[in-house]
């Protein structure tokens, strides 16, 4: 069936450290850990393309030589301090540093990667059965992600507690991946139809019917930047706890969607070029969504009955920016730039909530109880879904395919695409 390797994990490498202790005796203490894991996996049934980086071939001829294996890694930095600031204050700092690994470089002699590519073997971020390892762009090269959190608490006195925090998370690159650091973005991408015999190789046309092969015609990476704050005070006594709080979080998106040189790709039947696919230049798509909530909730325990409730008010809104939406670039599929105003998505929601529950001790001794809650639970406000669905850029036709008869067979677009 033409498989020469098969699925399984080839190696796997988890490793890490850690050591905290006191700086000053009941006064400051530190925390560090650090992690290495990486893992690689065979990809059976797909093997490199001999024409790899030739501009002047258009058809796919297999490498048994040099296999596909998915490679994955990340390295993880992790440090924390705590300050007991006084008797009733405590601050906590947490910041955690990722780096993620996958994927190689697709010639062996290049080194500009986080991973090289080996003799007999090229790697990929994620597998796929209809990709070339050229055609590829599930690469991740050392990039970061970052997550800091800062905690306050103050016990006022033994029934009232005070708590606030902060947490930010940021990572660049995201979870899309991009092309290898020599991968090929100047070569039109082809999608063979056909695996039967190419009778000029004696080879099939492609290993699977709809094989993407010779460059990336796309990638996008995007920036993400969530952020969070939260403040409560509690009151707690024997038999009554009572706290008020609020939250809130404001989330930063961005997207590229990046395009080959030619911003075209071919689609082919045994080698016979039939649609043209093509895109508008590097586009941008930009979000934000904001929350706010503040609730109340109190308890009371009366013998063997606990009683509680809560009520809670949420505000969720969402907005595309003017600035990074559209493209600032021109090409022959868009005569000028294009620029969005600021566009209002959701505006806004407004949601109370109640909650109750109770709690009946059946014989008084802690093991057996009856127990009803009744709530209103809401979806989590992020930049997706309705949150998004207002923003012009997401919604301009950035891609299109046209039915193609090459006449001349030279593989050029010689009529009016548009």
């Amino acid at each position: 069936v033409g498989i020469t390797e098969t699925p399984g994990i080839i190696n796997s490498n988890d490793a890490s450290v850690s050591y905290g202790g006191p700086i000053k005796r009941d006064r400051f203490w530190f925390f560090g850990s650090y992690r290495s894991l990486d893992t690689a996996a065979a990809v059976p049934g797909i093997v490199y393309n001999a024409n790899a980086f030739d501009a002047s071939r258009w058809d796919w001829v297999a490498d048994p030589s040099v296999t596909l294996r998915t490679l994955q890694g990340r390295e993880s930095y992790i440090g924390r301090i705590t300050a007991q600031v006084s008797s009733n204050h405590r601050i906590t700092y947490n910041h955690e540093y990722q780096r993620r690994c996958e994927g190689s470089t697709l010639r062996p002699e290049s080194d500009s990667g986080c991973n090289s590519r080996g003799a007999d073997w090229v790697a990929v971020g994620a597998g796929n059965a209809n990709l070339s390892p050229e055609a590829n762009a599930l690469y991740f090269g050392n990039l970061p992600y970052h997550v800091n959190q800062a905690i306050w608490s103050a016990p006022v006195t033994n029934k009232l507690l005070l708590e606030a925090g902060f947490t930010r998370f940021m990572f660049r690159g995201g979870t899309t991946g991009r092309p290898a650091p020599d991968g090929i973005t100047d070569l039109i991408q082809v999608t063979e139809q056909s695996t039967a015999i190419n009778p000029a190789t004696g080879l099939q046309y492609a290993p699977r019917a709809n094989y993407v092969y010779r460059g990336v015609a796309n990638y996008n990476p995007n920036y993400a930047n969530p952020n969070s704050w939260r403040a409560s005070a509690s009151y707690v006594t024997g038999s009554h706890e009572m706290k008020v709080g609020y939250q809130g979080a404001y989330i930063r998106v961005k997207n590229w969607q990046f395009v080959s040189e030619s911003q075209l790709n071919y689609r082919f039947n045994q080698g016979v070029p039939n649609q043209i696919t093509f895109r508008l230049p590097e586009f941008h798509l930009s979000d934000r969504t904001g929350t706010a909530a503040v609730y109340v909730q109190d308890k009371w325990t009366r013998g063997r009955l606990t009683l509680q409730g809560a009520l809670r008010y949420d505000r969720a809104w969402s907005f595309t920016p003017a600035d990074h939406n559209g493209t600032p670039f021109t090409s022959r599929f868009n005569a000028e730039p294009i620029s969005f105003p600021r566009t209002p998505g959701v505006d806004s929601f407004n949601d109370i909530t109640p909650r109750f529950g109770a709690a009946y001790d059946v014989f008084g001794n802690g093991k057996t109880a009856v127990k009803f809650n009744l709530g209103h639970y809401l979806d989590s406000a992020t930049n997706d879904s309705e949150y998004t669905s207002n923003s012009p850029a997401a919604r301009i036709v950035r891609v299109a395919s046209r039915n193609w008869t090459d006449t001349n067979n030279n593989k050029v677009v010689d009529c009016d695409i548009l």
